[in-house]
């Protein structure tokens, strides 16, 4: 193998590589003497550089001789120069006729059958022995087959199988079972002649509502002629409770008309007082006498709801209750569940809910809602205890630290709980009282959040005040400023 290494031969046929024809295989194998060896044969039994259309596949193999098998543009196996029908798939035949499903022209028939000519497989043929293509209504229906020639044959309203075109009555012709020339199906008045109409109203005698009137008028429109109707202006057939009234006449509606059990000509399903009569209402407030909760009076007005017409009731509220049985009702009870009547002291308070049992417990003089009988610190509010210990402030000898037995061992004024030790008053301060005449060199000053305060008269005495030296204005109880000095804390009378 001029040019390569004679040595290597990969496929052990003798031929070096570089020299191969058909590389992997024996070169010496050709079982159709084309120069091919089988190996690498292109149409195996053919010759293989025989390839007249040049389309790549040797003669002896090539599909579609003549065109190049490799052009399929469907895409079937079948090159487009053989293709049967392009764009479709030329395998798929399913009826077998040779003509391919995408190009049947009548599927699941033979196309190859055509009776009549007309180029309409008699498979899907509309008229057998006739020219399926020739349709001068245009309606579908060759001419050969056409009905109603000249119209369209597949417009029937009716249903009847002839045509509009040719239908000479709304509804089934051939029947005319009265023989009165209308077919039945057209028929105004069945079993009758319905060319005689006496009164001129277009319904035949023989099914006339209203001989001698117009059956045609109906001026509620509910189909029931005027004649005949039973309930003008409203519609006949609209009866809901099914009494035989209609709707728009039903006196009770829901109810059935007829039954009337007292006798007052209102129906039993509307009555309003049953077994009296509903049109007697001597006090005019719609409840007939018989049934009347309270004669003479209007049974609507009831302003506390409690089912007791205001003209009867006894009581602003719900009447019918007396939960504690002294004839009082529980809306009106003063003293629920005790006896309103017992009232021990007068005060109009019942004893069951005496606030102070022998005083007057309306009268509260200084309005701290405790009254003046249970008060315990008069002209002041029990409510206000500052220090929590159960001493209203306005009679607390210590209002800012809690002292519940009010102790006061030097009989001063002051509790014990908030007593100075800061050194006994001078032996010449009096003790004051609202009728003694001020000391000298003292005034007379309120109790304030910081101590003395200005001086004042002696009419505006409170239950405890200070009594201060002049210039000691701001000095807490029991302090000192100065030499000689003092304010001291009095209780006066």
């Amino acid at each position: 193998c001029p040019g390569g290494n004679d040595t290597l031969d990969t496929d052990a046929d003798t031929v070096p590589d570089g020299c191969d024809a058909c590389p992997g295989f024996d070169d010496s194998l050709d079982a159709d003497a084309d120069g091919v060896p089988d190996g690498c044969d292109v149409c195996a039994g053919s010759d293989d550089n025989a390839d007249a259309d040049a389309d790549g596949v040797p003669d002896g193999c090539d599909i579609c001789p003549g065109f190049d098998d490799a052009v399929d543009t469907d895409g079937d196996g079948v090159p487009d120069g053989c293709d049967v029908c392009p764009g479709g798939d030329d395998t798929i035949d399913t009826d077998t006729d040779t003509v391919p499903d995408a190009c049947d022209a009548c599927p699941g028939f033979d196309d190859r059958l055509d009776a009549d000519g007309d180029g309409v497989p008699d498979g899907c043929d509309i008229c057998p022995g006739g020219d399926d293509n020739a349709d001068g209504d245009l309606d579908g229906v060759p001419d050969a087959c056409d009905v109603c020639v000249g119209f369209d044959d597949a417009l029937d309203s009716d249903g009847d199988g002839v045509p509009n075109g040719c239908d000479i009555c709304d509804g089934p012709d051939q029947v005319d079972t009265d023989a009165d020339g209308v077919p039945d199906a057209c028929d105004i008045c069945s079993g009758f002649d319905d060319a005689i109409d006496s009164d001129g109203d277009t319904v035949p005698d023989g099914c006339d509502l209203c001989p001698g009137q117009d059956d045609l008028v109906d001026s509620d429109g509910d189909g029931t002629a005027d004649c005949r109707d039973l309930c003008p202006g409203f519609d006949d057939g609209q009866d809901g409770d099914t009494d035989g009234v209609p709707d728009g006449c039903d006196e009770c509606p829901g109810f059935d008309d007829s039954l009337d059990a007292d006798g007052d000509g209102v129906p039993d399903g509307c009555d309003v007082c049953q077994g009296g009569d509903d049109n007697v209402d001597g006090d005019l407030d719609g409840v007939p006498d018989a049934c009347d909760v309270c004669p003479g009076f209007d049974d609507a007005l009831d302003s506390d709801g409690d089912g007791v017409p205001n003209g009867c009731d006894i009581c602003d509220g719900p009447d019918q209750v007396d939960a504690d049985g002294d004839g009082v009702p529980d809306a009106c009870d003063i003293c629920p569940g005790f006896d309103d009547a017992i009232d021990s002291d007068g005060d109009g308070v019942p004893d069951g809910c005496d606030v102070c049992p022998g005083a007057d417990d309306l009268t509260d003089s200084d309005g701290d809602g405790v009254a003046d009988g249970c008060d315990i610190c008069p002209g002041s509010d029990d409510a206000v205890d500052g220090d929590g210990d159960g001493r209203p402030d306005g009679c607390d000898n210590c209002p800012d630290q809690a002292n519940p037995d009010q102790a006061d061992a030097d009989g001063d004024g002051i509790g014990d709980a908030c007593q100075t030790t800061d050194g006994p008053p001078p032996t010449s301060t009096p003790d004051a009282t609202r009728s003694d005449p001020e000391p000298a060199g003292l005034f007379i000053a309120p109790i304030g959040p910081t101590g003395c305060g200005a001086g004042v008269a002696a009419t505006q005495l409170a239950p405890f005040w200070f009594l201060c030296w002049a210039g000691l204005v701001g000095m807490t109880a029991g302090g000192r400023r100065g030499r000689n000095s003092y304010c001291h804390h009095r209780k006066l009378d």
